[in-house]
């Protein structure tokens, strides 16, 4: 009877233990893909349009993102800072370990914080607290070759039954050349050389209010003046020049432009001067432009510089356009 009476206490024991082993595991499936949750998904667009080397108006499926969130009311960071990437023929993305995330089943007010991926560049999450969603920094590496257009996101979100939308923002600046001209016969532009402009430096992004469920979010982008006084300065043509470009009375572009670091120093040039290659008549000729010293580029704006030939003189005037239409900031030529 002591036997049976002892065996049956350690069967209750194993039970109540089996139970508690039940209960936490349920617990831990909320976040992992237990079937009464669903899975984060995301809906990234670029804002308005991303580099025109891409021939895409919507957010390339080419272009992964890292990412990261943070529940406004119990302080949990969800994802750290997982890299993202489209699923095949899908408007889907996902964990490029093919790892999902998952909603709480209780409604929370998640903020997230993205950035696109940048080739070979670094990019760190978070501050000393491990807050990931705080802010984002990336070490541009060259960008001279793979021209990169780098962006980053916001948004808060607290539906699970629809996609995050992520609106994507422009943290570089695009130089890009138009020609036109009424000099005569024979005028074809070969090329153009942007010379003296950074190509590296580091993006810094925070997220104010990333801890609150109700003041807006802010995503602010600044990149570091000493990194980008110190950046090798580069000489680079314009890409996307395939052939000579016969020169008349219509603007044309030329080729792609270039993305270029923006320099946030006021009264400091942001690259030294641009040389234009043409014939004329079955010679060729060089002109150097340079440009004001007070010419200062910001994130997500477009600097279109018009070149004009006539039978007097070549003329440059330069527009600013608003690339990121997000983006506020008092930029001219």
């Amino acid at each position: 009877n002591y036997l049976t009476l002892t065996m049956k206490k350690v069967l209750v024991l194993l039970s109540a233990a089996a139970l508690v082993l039940v209960s936490c595991a349920k617990t831990q499936d909320v976040y992992t893909g237990n079937p009464e949750s669903r899975m984060i998904a995301f809906s990234p667009l670029a804002q308005p349009a991303t580099k025109a080397v891409d021939n895409n108006d919507a957010f390339p499926t080419g272009y992964n993102f890292y990412i990261a969130a943070y529940a406004a009311a119990t302080g949990a960071d969800y994802f750290g800072s997982t890299e993202f990437l489209n699923e095949t023929g899908t408007t889907t993305w996902s964990g490029v370990d093919g790892s999902k995330k998952y909603w709480p089943l209780n409604p929370e007010t998640l903020n997230f914080l993205a950035v696109t991926k940048a080739g070979s560049s670094t990019t760190t999450f978070g501050t000393a607290d491990a807050n990931y969603a705080s802010k984002v920094v990336v070490e541009l590496a060259d960008n001279r070759t793979t021209q990169h257009d780098l962006m980053f996101a916001s948004a808060r979100a607290t539906n699970p039954n629809s996609n995050v939308s992520l609106a994507f923002h422009h943290a570089l600046s695009w130089v890009q050349f138009t020609v036109a001209g009424t000099a005569g016969t024979g005028l074809a532009v070969n090329s153009i050389q942007l010379k003296g402009a950074a190509y590296t430096g580091t993006l810094t992004v925070n997220l104010a209010n990333y801890n609150s469920s109700s003041e807006t979010l802010t995503a602010t982008p600044s990149w570091n003046e000493e990194v980008y006084a110190a950046a090798t300065k580069y000489d680079v043509t314009v890409p996307g020049v395939s052939s000579p470009i016969t020169v008349n009375a219509t603007p044309q572009s030329v080729g792609d432009g270039l993305l270029v670091v923006p320099n946030p120093t006021v009264n400091a040039a942001s690259f030294s001067s641009f040389v234009v290659n043409y014939t004329l008549n079955g010679h060729s000729y060089n002109i150097e432009h340079t440009p004001a010293e007070n010419q200062v580029m910001y994130p997500g704006y477009k600097y279109i510089y018009n070149i004009s030939f006539t039978t007097h003189e070549i003329k440059v005037t330069a527009t600013v356009a608003d690339w990121d239409a997000t983006t506020q900031h008092g930029a001219s030529i």
